[in-house]
């Protein structure tokens, strides 16, 4: 499967992974938000706490977040919810 990573200061980073957190370098990982209009779904670190500056405002403000702090995986859903891969360009 294929997610988004979002980091500080870093390029948007389309990463493969089996779970989402081999991302994280195995860390736990949990729901942090979603955008319901774009079938996203954002994974975090719950313990993070610097905020993530990176994020695209546009999208920040169509989605709803528990945080937006620390690395955020973005992961997209089909209709029924199930993970679907990604493309950067489905972050317009």
């Amino acid at each position: 499967m294929y997610g988004i990573l979002i980091a500080n200061n870093l390029p948007f980073q389309r990463v493969a992974f089996d779970a989402p957190e081999d991302v994280f370098s195995k860390q736990a990982v949990t729901i942090i938000g979603a955008c319901i209009e774009k079938n996203f779904v954002y994974m975090g670190i719950g313990s993070a706490n610097v905020p993530n500056t990176s994020f695209p405002d546009a999208l920040r403000n169509m989605s709803v977040f528990e945080h937006t702090n620390g690395p955020i995986l973005v992961i997209k859903t089909d209709v029924q919810g199930d993970p679907v891969d990604i493309q950067l360009s489905d972050l317009e």
